[in-house]
């Protein structure tokens, strides 16, 4: 499946629409660089396919492609990358 990822800057929130269902990433911009993804959201309906990690992994891969670190404040963005060595060096520590 592939899922195109929309970054709605004013919003501080990233988008996907899979299956006419909203996923989003809230995030909060505490420093210049830095992105602290706070919650991650895919519908029930979606869950147990892989979706969420993908929509993850997509909002990762925007923030390394942009020079972003990201703080995982959400449980889920936080064992993505815990699960993934390949996202280790874009972890940006709180505070």
């Amino acid at each position: 499946m592939s899922l195109e990822l929309r970054h709605e800057e004013p919003h501080q929130k990233f988008v996907a629409t899979v299956e006419g269902e909203h996923c989003v990433i809230d995030y909060a911009k505490p420093l210049p660089k830095v992105l602290d993804f706070t919650s991650t959201r895919v519908p029930d309906t979606l869950g147990g396919r892989g979706i969420g990690t993908q929509f993850v992994k997509a909002a990762l891969d925007w923030a390394r492609e942009h020079d972003y670190q990201v703080i995982p404040s959400c449980p889920f963005v936080a064992h993505v990358m815990d699960k993934d060595p390949d996202y280790a060096a874009l972890r940006a520590e709180a505070g």
